[in-house]
C-alpha cells in the first residue's frame, strides 16, 4: 500500500497520459499477491482479468468526464442488429455513454485462459470475433478507428482496426503485445521505461484515433460477412495443436 501511495504522489504535475498510468500500475499493485502463485493454481477468466489487467486498461480506455468506459459486460454491442445472425457477445467493450444509455463501441475484447497446450483453434475464433466486431463498428459508427485486445493468459495482444478509403476493406494491425506481471515480485519486469512509453503511446493512440468524430462522414464499404459464413469457411475438422504461424 505505501508503494501504491508513492506512486500516486509522483502523478502531482505528470502528464495525463503519464499519470493515468501511474494510476493504473497502483491499483494494479493492490490487486497482485506479493509471491508469485505455484503453477497450476486454479484460476478463473474473471478473476484474470478484474485482478490483473483491469487496472492498467481501465487507466488506459476509460475516462468517465468524458463518458467512455471499459465494460466487462459480455453483452451485445449497439451495433449488432437483431435482424442478424453475427450474435458476437465479446467480452469486453470499450464503450462511449450517450446521455443515459450506452453508446458507439469503440473497441472490443476477448480473453482466455492459459492452458499447458494451447487451444489454438479457440485462440484464432477469438481473434475472428475481434475482427468481426471491429469491422462491424466501423462500418456502423462512422470511427476513424477501432482498438481491440487478445488476453491470453498473462499476454496480452493490442489490435488497431481501420478502414482504408475507396476500398471497404479494413486493415487489422497488431500494435502492442504485452506480458503483465503475475505477482508484485514480478513488478520490475513490467514496469520498466520501455512497457511505460508503449502504454503511454497506446494511450495517446487510442484517445486520438478512437473517439466518434462530431460530424461522422458517410463510409461506404461492403457489408460484414456474418460470423456463420466465416466459420463455415474454415477447416471443418479441429485440431488444437495445428500448425499456426500466429503468436497469441
Amino acid at each position: 500500500m505505501n508503494c501504491a501511495r508513492k506512486l500516486i504522489a509522483l502523478t502531482a504535475n505528470r502528464p495525463e497520459a503519464e499519470a493515468n498510468i501511474l494510476f493504473g500500475i497502483a491499483a494494479l499493485i493492490q490487486k497482485l499477491p506479493v509471491r508469485t502463485m505455484i503453477e497450476g493454481t486454479v484460476q478463473g477468466e474473471a478473476e484474470l482479468w478484474s485482478g490483473i489487467f483491469d487496472p492498467i486498461l481501465s487507466s488506459i480506455l476509460s475516462d468517465p468526464e468524458n463518458d467512455v468506459l471499459l465494460r466487462w459486460s459480455n453483452v451485445l454491442p449497439t451495433e449488432a442488429s437483431s435482424s442478424s445472425s453475427n450474435q458476437v457477445r465479446p467480452d469486453a467493450m470499450v464503450c462511449e455513454i450517450d446521455q443515459l444509455s450506452w453508446g458507439k463501441s469503440l473497441g472490443f475484447g476477448e480473453v482466455k485462459l492459459a492452458d499447458v497446450t494451447p487451444n489454438l483453434n479457440e485462440l484464432g475464433h477469438d481473434l475472428l470475433r475481434l475482427a468481426t466486431l471491429s469491422k462491424s463498428a466501423l462500418s456502423k459508427s462512422g470511427l476513424h478507428a477501432s482498438m481491440s485486445f487478445q488476453i491470453h493468459g498473462y499476454r496480452i495482444k493490442i489490435y488497431m482496426s481501420k478502414l482504408i478509403p475507396g476500398t471497404g476493406i479494413t486493415a487489422m494491425l497488431e500494435v502492442l503485445s504485452l506480458e503483465f506481471p503475475k505477482s508484485v515480485h514480478q513488478l520490475d519486469a513490467f514496469t520498466t521505461r520501455r512497457n511505460f512509453d508503449n502504454l503511454v503511446h497506446l494511450y495517446d493512440m487510442f484517445w486520438n484515433n478512437c473517439l466518434s468524430q462530431q460530424k461522422a462522414e458517410t463510409v461506404t464499404t461492403s457489408n460484414v460477412l456474418e460470423l456463420s459464413t466465416l466459420n463455415a469457411i474454415r477447416q471443418s475438422t479441429r485440431d488444437r495443436t495445428r500448425l499456426n504461424h500466429l503468436q497469441y
